[in-house]
């Protein structure tokens, strides 16, 4: 009987940035930053569909977004087989939010969860030291060769961690010091502007308990909103 091909893991990432909407804001420039902190190059191609066309380049990317009135096409973009993600901007009245989606792969899926953990927070550290996140997200997966995903047999997707941004945790009212004595938790940045990197540290089965438990002590419909996933009145 022949076996199927081997899977391998991926690390996949959700980000809600937010920019101005200026000549000086170049959209995909987040993306580029994601993969540099996965060890990716750039992507190397962009399209609004499948296959993938249209070399990659910030200036037209971000000319095609910003014609959007509300919410933009979403640009598809990918790094050869290394990664592939999404673009999309919403306006705001404050100016817009740029979401990137994606996924690298890792090879062989990573054993040791602590180490890829890490990794996913020096991601969302550097992404909150270069850009005004809202949220930022990264989990461990399962996947086929190539970046597919098939039905089958499959270990499921793990969170690693979560980044909330300064505009949410003014939001959501965090308390840093009840929280830490539930969470494995850092404060980035000044105090009066910090934003919130919690590592989830539970083990694979009691992962999304874990993370489910934060959704509630933050609140589930404020965190809503602040992911854009409500619309504030």
């Amino acid at each position: 009987m022949t076996e199927g091909p081997a899977t391998e893991g991926a690390l996949l990432f959700d980000t809600m940035i937010h920019q101005r909407a200026d000549d000086r804001t170049l959209v995909g420039r987040v993306a580029e930053k994601l993969l540099e902190g996965l060890g990716v190059p750039p992507p190397n191609l962009w399209d609004i569909y499948e296959p993938l066309t249209r070399d990659w380049d910030l200036n037209q990317i971000t000319e095609f977004t910003k014609r959007a009135l509300e919410v933009s096409t979403p640009v598809l973009f990918a790094t050869g087989d290394q990664a592939i993600g999404e673009i999309s901007i919403t306006r705001t009245p404050h100016g817009m939010v740029e979401q990137t989606r994606g996924a690298v792969s890792t090879g062989q899926y990573p054993e040791d969860l602590a180490g890829v953990g890490d990794q996913a927070a020096k991601l969302l550290r550097d992404l909150a030291g270069s850009f005004q996140p809202n949220v930022g997200f990264v989990s461990m997966a399962e996947i086929d060769p190539g970046l597919r995903y098939s039905p089958g047999s499959k270990r499921p997707e793990l969170p690693l961690a979560v980044l909330i941004g300064p505009r949410a945790v003014k939001l959501l009212e965090i308390d840093f010091k009840s929280l830490s004595e539930k969470f494995e938790i850092e404060m980035l940045g000044r105090r009066r502007v910090a934003s919130l990197l919690v590592k989830f540290n539970a083990a694979p089965d009691e992962r999304w308990h874990q993370a489910a438990e934060l959704t509630v002590e933050l609140g589930f419909e404020d965190l809503m909103k602040v992911m854009g996933l409500v619309k504030e009145p």
